[in-house]
């Protein structure tokens, strides 16, 4: 790897590494910027997560079919036998 030379300061950095000890240094010399710095990413952190609109559960109704079979005069077999049946068959492939 070559020479990176840090702009403004006049010296040349030997690897890309020590741009992190710069911070790690102002970290140590002023911990309250930093402190403060944090609190405000929190604080508009928290600003930003309130107002983000969410559906955790959407509403979401499912269709509901009823069937009602009148034959007056007939015994539950042959309702069961001639229509049910029938009815059955036909809405078997129904969702829901």
């Amino acid at each position: 790897m070559g020479v990176i030379l840090a702009f403004g300061t006049g010296t040349a950095a030997t690897s890309p590494g020590e741009h992190t000890l710069d911070f790690i240094k102002f970290a140590i010399v002023k911990p309250v910027s930093i402190v403060v710095g944090v609190l405000l990413i929190v604080l508009f952190g928290m600003v930003s997560f309130s107002n983000i609109p969410y559906q955790l559960t959407p509403s979401v109704e499912r269709a509901a079919v009823t069937v009602r079979t009148s034959w007056p005069g007939a015994t539950p077999y042959e309702i069961e036998r001639d229509i049910i049946e029938e009815q059955e068959r036909a809405l078997k492939g129904l969702v829901g």
